[in-house]
């Protein structure tokens, strides 16, 4: 699939037309970038995809239609918090859509160059509330003892993971935050109040790959080497053990027959595992080390 974002059928406000409200939000997101380090899970502008460039993403104009991803012959279709209270999405920089809220907050769902969607939700004060809901209709949602949140079809296939709760406030401190799953809705609870420093950034992130793209390399007479491109998804949350769970059946999906092998496997989980922060995974096919812990003594390989 090609990898941007569709924002519905109707023409969007400009960004010099863009109300102020809107672009506060935009504005809250990128000096939570600036305070945070690149690469880490609080950056949460990094990787964004340029408007236009993702057809697996859709962000509809109207708050009362889902944003829709899709990914592994499935798609997954997410209705935002408060719709029913929300102005219809404006364009603030870079492209990226803001739906203002009549609570004194905004949502900005974030598309990511990997299809990944990442609903921030920008809460201004004391009086926005504690409590969003995003449901997913037809999925089953199961929060893992790691965090995570599995989005399953009903057969129980997997079609997609949500990265732990999190929420910081103007000066980069933690907010407390939890998920609270009920069928095939996922809410997520930020606990501001008088001694925050507004605004707040919560985001739940939701993935629907880990592996960007497998290619060969032939570094060594004894065969060939699989070079794993991982997502920025799959780098920032690979190594819960839901994710790396997940890896596995994606894995075999993705690689031929002949890869499909314990040693590979090992080789893999222990680069998602230890060595995530690397751009591209290197498994040897040709390697016998018979055990995960010899490939992790090994590093990797």
């Amino acid at each position: 699939m090609a990898a941007g974002v569709v924002v519905g059928t109707q023409v969007v406000a400009k960004a010099d037309d863009t109300p102020t409200e809107a672009l506060n939000a935009f504005a809250a997101l990128e000096h939570l970038d600036a305070i945070s380090a690149a690469g880490s899970e609080s950056a949460v502008l990094e990787d964004l995809a340029p408007p236009e460039s993702v057809d697996e993403v859709t962000v509809p104009v109207s708050p009362d239609s889902p944003v829709v991803v899709e990914g592994n012959d499935e798609e997954i279709a997410v209705s935002l918090p408060f719709a029913e209270t929300s102005l219809p999405a404006e364009t603030a920089d870079e492209g990226v859509s803001v739906y203002v809220h009549t609570e004194n907050f905004s949502t900005v769902p974030l598309v990511k160059d990997d299809a990944s969607v990442q609903f921030t939700t920008v809460i201004n004060g004391s009086d926005s509330p504690t409590a969003y809901t995003y449901d997913f209709p037809g999925k089953t949602l199961t929060l893992e003892s790691d965090g995570l949140v599995a989005v399953r079809a009903f057969d129980g296939s997997l079609d997609g993971m949500i990265a732990p709760a999190l929420a910081k406030d103007r000066a980069g401190q933690d907010v407390p935050t939890h998920y609270e799953v009920r069928g095939s809705s996922l809410t997520q609870t930020v606990k501001h109040g008088p001694q925050t420093v507004y605004p707040v950034v919560a985001d739940p992130c939701l993935g629907i790959a880990q592996i960007q793209s497998i290619g060969s390399a032939y570094r060594d007479r004894r065969g060939v080497t699989k070079v794993v491109t991982p997502t920025a998804w799959g780098r920032l949350n690979g190594n819960n053990p839901t994710a790396i769970n997940g890896l596995r059946d994606e894995w075999n999906a993705k690689t031929a027959s002949p890869y499909r092998t314990n040693d590979m496997w090992w080789q893999l989980a222990c680069h998602a595992q230890f060595a995530y922060y690397k751009w591209t995974w290197n498994l040897d096919s040709y390697l016998r080390r018979g055990s995960y812990g010899a490939y992790i003594a090994n590093g990797c390989n």
